[in-house]
């Protein structure tokens, strides 16, 4: 039984899934001990194509719904999930070959918390004012976060690379399904209550 349970939502993203897949396959962690589940929210592009036959050293579960929205996805992934550790991941991540060990160990270390994943942005195509003043505000946030004493609100937690135990996820009630944005802030509120 997989000890780990990593679930990507995901919307008409099909080469960016493929890239966060393949770094899921070069993982350190053990990988016959986690799970991928990825969630096909109102796909209409190739993407289930590309999951039914994407190879895979861990197990792959595919979950197709209709267009329900981020929220909804996440939680169904997490029904799906037979992990006691969930982690979720955007599906525009490119993780290093540690991110489901390093998650894995905070919460050996610290029980019972969120842990929230730092992954240095990267620009890609076109860089523009836009996407540089969003590098610095990413930037500036991680580096408030690793303040000793930071005080943590509910802005401190984004979706798209966190993980808690599946008992706090589930005793807490999952995202809020009626959040199509900001899912993870509120999140936070209910987590820091």
């Amino acid at each position: 039984i997989p000890a780990i349970s990593v679930i990507i939502p995901t919307h008409n993203r099909s080469t960016s899934l493929r890239r966060t897949l393949d770094a899921l396959c070069n993982q350190t962690f053990p990988l016959q001990q986690f799970e991928v589940l990825v969630v096909a929210d109102g796909c209409i592009d190739q993407t289930v194509e590309m999951l039914k036959h994407y190879k895979t050293p861990f197990n792959l579960h595919v979950i197709e719904q209709s267009g329900q929205g981020p929220a909804i996805a996440r939680n169904n992934g997490a029904a799906k999930a037979i992990g006691q550790l969930l982690i979720f991941l955007d599906d525009d991540i490119e993780s290093s070959p540690f991110l489901i060990e390093a998650h894995a160990l905070a919460h050996q270390r610290w029980p019972y918390h969120v842990v929230i994943g730092y992954l240095p942005p990267k620009l890609q195509g076109k860089v523009d004012f836009f996407s540089i003043e969003l590098r610095t505000w990413w930037e500036a946030m991680y580096r408030a976060m690793r303040q000793p004493g930071h005080r943590y609100t509910y802005r401190d937690l984004l979706s798209g690379n966190f993980s808690l135990e599946a008992e706090l996820f589930n005793r807490i009630g999952g995202f809020d399904p009626v959040f199509w944005c900001h899912e993870d802030y509120e999140l936070g509120v209910r987590l820091i209550k």
